[in-house]
């Protein structure tokens, strides 16, 4: 700091990278030990915007550090709390209750929620609290399972077979609430379901429709590229996602999977109406 170098240059050439740089201006300019000067005016404080950015920066920092326990404390946890517990219901909570209670409780610790976190065993937590999560609202969302949970209080929660009968029931649950026009908890259900079994094109394929629906239609093409990366030759997943582009303002690329869709299904409806569409 020469009284000739600007905040901007400064920055560049200390190498400490922007927020740590801005941060350590930020205390000098407060303690006095320097300020900013240019022809016109003196000043002891940073501009409205940096500062803002600092501030911003330390409410990032926060909320990760404060999520962080929240996960290593939930985890060290949840087992003891009991499916009712963990789901934060009482006993007496009717099922749309305990409904209400998981698809909260799966917002906040399902693992792709949280793809910015970068420690692997933290991510490894999550997904153990969330299969949680799920086994509780399995359990207490079926009237005869739950009153053998309730009958037995030393009853160690059961788990289920596999995941892939998880997968399975959320995925029922999904198309239920599809047809019944709750399309918001039928893409969560969905996505939930190609969470727990990746393996199943179908489930990509019901989660791109909703996210098609809820007009998410970015989210749709990788939902439903992944479809067709498990299923290749499925010529309704190849006009869906000429749909996906015709939304995103694409025609040429709609165009081009109508036609594979056709090469495959040459009285292929969708594909057909969205040819019209596009010539």
């Amino acid at each position: 700091m020469d009284g000739k170098t600007t905040i901007k240059e400064t920055i560049s050439i200390s190498r400490l990278g922007n927020l740590k740089a801005l941060k350590t201006i930020y205390a000098l300019l407060n303690t006095g030990i320097t300020n900013i000067k240019d022809e016109y005016i003196t000043r002891t404080e940073l501009p409205d915007e940096v500062v803002e950015e600092i501030v911003e920066g330390e409410e990032k920092r926060k909320i990760i550090v404060q999520l962080k326990n929240e996960i290593n404390e939930m985890h060290k946890n949840f087992e003891g709390l009991g499916y009712y517990g963990v789901l934060g219901v009482k006993h007496h909570d009717s099922i749309s209750e305990i409904k209400s209670a998981y698809y909260k409780a799966a917002k906040k610790y399902h693992p792709d929620m949280h793809f910015h976190l970068e420690d692997d065993v933290l991510k490894d937590k999550l997904n153990d609290i969330f299969t949680y999560v799920y086994e509780a609202y399995a359990m207490l969302s079926n009237p005869q399972k739950r009153k053998e949970y309730d009958n037995v209080s030393t009853l160690k929660p059961a788990r289920l077979v596999s995941k892939s009968d998880k997968a399975r029931a959320l995925f029922e649950e999904g198309k239920l609430h599809l047809r019944r026009n709750n399309d918001a908890d039928a893409e969560q259900l969905f996505g939930q379901a190609a969470y727990f079994d990746s393996t199943i094109a179908e489930y990509y394929y019901y989660h791109g429709l909703t996210l098609m629906k809820l007009n998410k239609f970015h989210h749709a093409e990788k939902a439903i590229n992944r479809a067709l990366k498990l299923d290749p030759k499925n010529a309704n997943y190849l006009a869906k996602l000429g749909f996906i582009y015709l939304a995103l303002d694409l025609p040429m690329k709609a165009k081009a999977f109508f036609r594979q869709a056709l090469e495959i299904s040459p009285d292929h409806a969708g594909a057909s109406e969205g040819i019209r569409k596009v010539t």
